[in-house]
């Protein structure tokens, strides 16, 4: 079988990689321009739109016992839609701007990954959210400008629900195929490799 942590374990400079990043390294230290941040803020919001979509299609087939889980991730995701929308008025940043390239690809991945079976897209969503966690609670404490974001995206109780989407996943792929097996491992470099890019 394949796991979270042999994923994370054979594909580690790909993941430090996802997680580490110049931006990042400007948001800690204040050296990241506002209106570079407001940018992706902008683009961060039609990811986190197109991921409560997602994230839908995963709970519509979901075993019972993952239902309560994935619910309460829509329903966070939701509140987050919410919350970009609050923060983006506060600070006269508008979200009415077109889709950049790289958010157009991360969405097209989402969008792909709704047809998969769903221990194919537990692990894609663990692996989502996760590189998330890791990448924010790695820019925390930030520079004050940026610390409302940071606080929010590095907090305990986004880790504790990454690790029990990772039970999940792990749980979920104890009976996958040898072709679910390979495609586990082909989708984890690409959200990698997409979260890099996002950056």
């Amino acid at each position: 079988m394949v796991s979270c942590s042999q994923l994370l374990e054979k594909h580690a400079g790909a993941w430090e990689k996802a997680t580490q990043h110049m931006f990042l390294d400007g948001v800690k230290t204040g050296k990241l321009e506002k209106s570079q941040f407001y940018t992706w803020l902008s683009q961060d919001y039609f990811f986190a739109r197109e991921l409560s979509r997602t994230v839908g299609a995963v709970l519509a087939q979901c075993p019972a016992e993952d239902y309560e889980l994935i619910h309460s991730g829509l329903h966070a995701l939701w509140e987050e839609v919410l919350w970009f929308k609050q923060n983006a008025a506060e600070r006269n940043v508008s979200l009415e701007v077109p889709m950049q390239r790289a958010c157009e690809e991360y969405v097209s991945f989402l969008r792909s990954i709704r047809s998969e079976p769903y221990s194919v897209q537990i692990m894609c969503l663990w692996a989502i959210e996760y590189v998330y966690c890791v990448a924010w609670k790695g820019a925390t404490p930030s520079a004050p400008a940026f610390e409302p974001f940071a606080a929010r995206w590095g907090a305990e109780s986004f880790t504790e629900y990454a690790m029990q989407l990772r039970e999940a996943a792990d749980k979920s792929m104890r009976t996958q195929t040898e072709d679910e097996k390979k495609k586990v491992e082909d989708l984890f470099l690409k959200i990698a490799a997409l979260e890099i890019d996002f950056w």
